[in-house]
């Protein structure tokens, strides 16, 4: 019996989908690349460990691309406290400003990356999702629209709590809950130095491997608001210590974030970062409001159709410029001032 061309042309398309749907679910977050980072929090391997992870390979000059990054967006909000981290990677020849531009536009919430891979996935076209689960294991790859919000959730149902981890406790169960509802951290945290003394083998080994996951995310925290004002992003530091020292009142990792904002606050250099922060705050929040520039759209009907904000934008720059033009976060207005073509 002869099998017609077409089919046999079928059949190894048919053949190559399945091939790469089994490389993708046997890779794992080991296998995840990240590039440079153009927009939100920088994550990494160690960070990202025990969580579950959404991974979108997109582009600026594709419209379902476009479509889903409110979509993402909503994702991150629902399921942020379960421990969900969803990451963009643009996969397109498009400029930094240019996708920050559009970014800022959706009020996209999650962090995106430049470029990145991820060792053994291939994808043809895009926007492409990988699902990461708390295992590290791709259990998932497919179009954002087409049954993501279920293989998240199924994820998470089996997913512990990111800080706490996998295992039960059981002479510091009472601390272990209070970490997974995220209340009166600090005094579960005291309570475990306290149990990390403790006569009896057990509860001082628990208590130690709990406190050591909780300080060891508190260093991660520390040195991302450290890395954050090195690179003139200094509000999103602020807002990094502020938290720690809310979460973990009455423990010394909360004192230690107070001590260290303090001190920030005392630097006339750090202070000038902040006080330019705020102002380039307002001015990406109105540059957020601008319809990003399409591919061939003339510059002049752009321009002309958003003359009240692109004026807004301009006067907060050129105040920036003349108060705070020697600071970090002058260097990232003239990127957004550039890809509004306003300098």
């Amino acid at each position: 019996m002869k099998i017609g061309t077409g089919i046999l042309a079928l059949l190894a398309i048919l053949g190559a989908f399945w091939a790469g749907a089994e490389s993708a679910r046997a890779a794992t977050l080991d296998d995840l690349e990240l590039g440079e980072l153009w927009l939100g929090e920088a994550w990494d391997k160690a960070s990202l460990k025990e969580r579950t992870v959404v991974v979108e390979f997109w582009g600026y000059n594709c419209p379902p691309c476009r479509a889903s990054l409110p979509h993402l967006s909503k994702l991150q909000d629902e399921y942020r406290d379960r421990g969900l981290v969803v990451l963009g990677i643009h996969s397109q020849n498009v400029s930094r400003e240019d996708v920050v531009a559009l970014c800022r536009q959706k009020e996209v919430n999650f962090s995106i990356y430049g470029s990145g891979k991820i060792k053994g996935c291939s994808f043809s076209g895009v926007p492409k999702v990988y699902l990461i689960n708390w295992k590290g294991e791709v259990c998932w790859d497919g179009h954002p629209a087409s049954g993501l919000d279920d293989a998240v959730e199924e994820a998470l149902q089996g997913a512990p709590d990111w800080l706490v981890g996998p295992r039960a406790y059981e002479k510091v169960d009472r601390e272990a809950g209070k970490i997974r509802r995220r209340r009166s951290m600090g005094s579960a945290a005291k309570t475990l130095r306290d149990k990390a003394e403790s006569d009896d083998p057990l509860e001082q080994e628990e208590a130690k491997e709990l406190l050591g996951r909780i300080e060891a995310y508190a260093e991660r925290q520390m040195k991302k608001a450290q890395a954050l004002v090195e690179a003139g992003r200094p509000l999103e530091a602020q807002k990094i210590w502020k938290d720690l020292a809310r979460r973990f009142r009455g423990d010394e990792i909360g004192d230690k974030a107070s001590e260290v904002e303090r001190n920030h606050g005392r630097d006339a250099g750090f202070k000038k970062e902040l006080a330019a922060a705020k102002i380039l705050f307002r001015m990406e929040a109105v540059a957020g409001r601008i319809d990003p520039k399409r591919r061939n759209e003339d510059l002049a009907h752009w321009q002309k159709k958003n003359m009240g904000l692109l004026r807004q934008v301009l006067g907060m720059y050129k105040s920036l410029e003349r108060r705070y033009g020697d600071t970090k976060v002058f260097a990232r207005a003239q990127a957004l001032a550039k890809s509004l073509h306003l300098s």
